[in-house]
């Protein structure tokens, strides 16, 4: 199963707005963990902001850079997808999981 979104993609982003929650996301963190983190960073050449991603670039980074700290910090091995076409990331996420 892949998702888009994991647990602590929530921390990262309260921390990315300065936020405080509760010691139990924490906790959800550290005792739902994923096999594999794949992480995709913001392209610029395809960026765009609209309704769903209403973020500029440069806050798109800022969130990206929040997110590999939260990721690291539960003591992921992030595994970062370079940019290239669709089926040479797909392929290199399949490789990566057949290994």
């Amino acid at each position: 199963m892949f998702l888009d979104r994991g647990l602590p993609d929530v921390l990262a982003y309260m921390d990315y707005v300065d936020s405080d929650y509760p010691k139990h996301f924490t906790d959800i963190c550290e005792h739902h963990v994923y096999d594999k983190v794949f992480v995709l960073a913001p392209w610029q050449e395809i960026f765009v902001s609209d309704s769903e991603r209403y973020e500029s670039f440069d806050q798109a980074v800022d969130i990206h850079h929040s997110l590999l700290d939260t990721y690291k910090r539960f003591g992921y091995a992030l595994i970062d997808v370079p940019f290239d076409s669709i089926s040479s990331r797909a392929d290199f996420i399949i490789d990566h999981l057949n290994s």
